[in-house]
């Protein structure tokens, strides 16, 4: 046993995670891939390399990756206005920008329940089975959400404050369609999934059938391993509900470190941290988390506690740790990377 075996194993024991998934890239190219423990416990289906997982907020870069493809189109800039993207905002958004968005800075309400009229509009159509899309999925239209969220108020202006902010990946999904004229599933794998060869890469929550994913993850939130329900409409697409293997997250972060999706300069203006009007700086870039592995800044981003991907530029160092046990808070992207880094590992 490895190093990156040995720490699989203290991980996977002191997290109690049924089973997980990782992948290691040194300056672009796949240096490892490995899998540990069960896919799926009932059945005792061990997890391998083929294995799809949830990566809940994960996806956020992917929506990053989109709407950047769209600067590069010449369709926008960061520093668009959304009432100039989208017709009928309020006036009261118009210093809202896409980097405000992508980086949880635009001070848009955080839940669209807080609207009375949303909530009890929801209850009735669940209790209709009023569906809106033809996966029986979602009660509500993307269009419908905004019509619902621009009856709130904004949390405070525009850039002043960072707070994570679901609602905002709803409008980037909104002007990723609108600008691109496609649906954002459609327009990702056009643009990323089928470019790369990523086949496992598939959008849907629990109750959508993906081959080779347990349909629900675990957790043991409450103490003993139990099922775990990700309950995602399509409309959360832009923030969450994407599902892949973790070889195949290695073909999206390879592509980005070689250029293969966008270039340089737009890179680096994806991965810059967020300054506040304050002059204080947020751990947050344009859909990436900004942060420090062993002194060096990295980029990545955790999903649903299960999820992780860690980025160390400088290093040459790329991390995905996937696994099947929700809400587990293991950051386990990030501590790999460290172990990598400090050489305490060999390939």
């Amino acid at each position: 046993m490895d190093a990156i075996d040995a720490f699989a194993a203290e991980q996977m024991r002191q997290y109690q995670i049924p089973g997980l998934s990782l992948s290691i890239l040194r300056n672009g190219e796949l240096v490892a891939g490995r899998s540990y423990g069960f896919n799926d416990v009932e059945f005792e289906i061990k997890a391998d390399n083929q294995t799809v997982y949830q990566l809940a907020s994960v996806t956020k870069i992917f929506t990053s990756v989109g709407v950047m493809m769209l600067v590069e189109d010449n369709k926008l800039s960061i520093d668009s206005r959304v009432t100039e993207l989208l017709p009928n905002l309020p006036q009261s958004w118009s210093s809202i920008r896409v980097r405000h968005l992508l980086n949880h800075t635009s001070g848009l309400p955080s839940r669209l329940s807080s609207n009375p009229r949303y909530e009890a509009e929801e209850r009735l159509r669940r209790e209709r089975e009023r569906f809106v899309d033809t996966e029986k999925l979602d009660y509500f239209t993307a269009a419908e959400r905004l019509s619902y969220l621009v009856e709130l108020s904004l949390q405070f202006p525009a850039g002043t404050k960072w707070s994570y902010n679901q609602p905002a990946y709803l409008l980037l999904g909104i002007i990723v369609e609108r600008l691109s004229g496609q649906p954002f599933s459609a327009f990702m794998r056009q643009r990323v999934f089928s470019k790369l060869g990523m086949d496992s890469a598939q959008f849907g929550d629990s109750r959508v059938v993906v081959p080779r994913r347990r349909q629900v993850a675990y957790t043991r939130q409450f103490g003993p391993l139990q099922n775990w329900l990700w309950p995602y409409s399509t409309s959360d697409y832009p923030a969450a509900g994407l599902n892949m293997s973790a070889v195949d997250m290695a073909k999206f972060c390879r592509a980005l470190t070689t250029g293969q999706l966008l270039r340089e300069g737009t890179i680096e203006s994806m991965w810059a941290q967020v300054q506040l009007e304050s002059g204080e700086r947020a751990k947050y870039a344009q859909g990436w988390t900004v942060g420090e592995i062993a002194g060096r800044k990295a980029v990545g981003q955790e999903g649903g506690g299960c999820a992780w991907v860690s980025h160390v530029p400088s290093a040459g160092i790329t991390v995905i740790v996937l696994s099947n046990l929700a809400g587990s808070r293991a950051d386990l992207g990030d501590k790999l990377a460290g172990l990598l880094i400090q050489g305490r590992s060999k390939d």
